[in-house]
């Protein structure tokens, strides 16, 4: 199905899952190994989108549930066997791919405007904001579908009827493809916490690949993310702990200290305030009422601040009357003075 193939997205820990191929005679003894050998087990029920939260006891459980739920096209539970950041991405890849058709006027479009429609995405400039997100010092288009994905109340129910939708137009010997069983191996798995790693090998994609795992809700589940890197906490006996009155002068305390999301989207709201006011005074027009979405993340530079614009919002609180184009990137350094604006397309 395509759905397998749309978990690309995700990293290269999903090939080995995703894309299987039939297995030959001469199929790689690395693909043939694995130390996760055990005694073949009564398959899981296909889950529904009201089934209670999925539970995965451990890394290796929430692994043999996503190669069953791949074999037998349970998409809900292949999409609870991700973390949260990855089902976004996941559901929003499939929004994207939906807009496409309407893109490209395909005999699907209606079908997929009234989809987008459904769930709040029939404005949303899906391409627009990967184009935007993947320019130079932008975060990626993964990024971008992540924060669709996010805006998708239903995820369930969008991933079910997207997925209906867009295997529509798959063909029939990509189907019969996709029915072939998963060959992915896991092996080699070591806990730390709430964190977890293994090794990933598959008869078509042989070389040994990472795959990370991260406890939430107390359920073992697949992330792209590897853990962070451990930062040295405790002072080093072999090395002198320097004097803070010494040397050079203390920074100035505003930069000393680190703006939090809170106060980096309050500036940006000031600036697009501020933009609205000018504009309203120079065309001699209203300053229409307005509201903006706000994704803050830190980068390197300092801050980048993704803003959707819309007219207002709807009883449930969502963003309603947004626009192609209705969006914009902005890049503040760390004191949260505006470095460059990157409108939408």
């Amino acid at each position: 199905m395509w759905w397998k193939h749309s978990l690309l997205c995700v990293g290269m820990l999903l090939l080995a899952i995703g894309c299987s191929q039939p297995a030959s005679d001469s199929t790689d003894e690395a693909a043939q190994t694995s130390t996760t050998q055990a005694a073949p087990k009564k398959p899981h029920a296909k889950r529904s989108r009201t089934s209670e939260p999925l539970v995965n006891s451990s890394p290796q459980e929430c692994f043999e549930r996503m190669t069953e739920a791949a074999d037998s096209n349970d998409v809900i539970t292949l999409l609870e066997c991700f973390a949260q950041e990855d089902r976004n991405r996941q559901v929003g890849m499939l929004a994207y791919h939906v807009e496409r058709f309407i893109v490209f006027q395909t005999e699907e479009k209606d079908q997929a405007l009234a989809l987008l429609a459904k769930y709040h995405l029939e404005k949303t400039d899906i391409m627009g904001m990967m184009q935007i997100y993947d320019s130079p010092g932008g975060q990626g288009a993964a990024k971008a579908v992540e924060v669709v994905g996010r805006q998708i109340q239903d995820q369930k129910a969008f991933l079910e009827e997207a997925t209906e939708l867009i295997n529509s137009r798959i063909d029939g010997k990509q189907n019969e493809a996709d029915k072939t069983p998963s060959t992915a191996k896991l092996s080699g798995v070591q806990i730390e916490g709430n964190h977890a790693e293994g090794t990933l090998t598959n008869a078509e994609f042989p070389e040994p690949q990472p795959i990370y795992f991260v406890k939430e809700n107390d359920s073992w589940v697949v992330t792209a993310n590897p853990p962070e890197t451990k930062v040295e906490t405790e002072p080093n006996e072999d090395r002198p702990v320097a004097d803070p009155n010494a040397g050079a002068a203390m920074p100035d305390q505003e930069h000393a200290t680190p703006l939090t999301s809170v106060q980096v989207e309050q500036r940006v709201r000031a600036m697009i305030a501020e933009e609205r006011r000018s504009f309203a005074e120079e065309r001699k027009i209203a300053n229409d009422p307005y509201e903006l979405d706000i994704d803050v993340e830190n980068t390197e530079e300092g801050y980048s601040v993704f803003v959707v614009f819309g007219s207002g919002r709807n009883q449930a609180g969502e963003l309603i009357g947004t626009y192609p184009g209705g969006h914009a990137l902005y890049e503040l350094d760390g004191s949260g003075k505006l470095i460059k604006k990157i409108p939408g397309a």
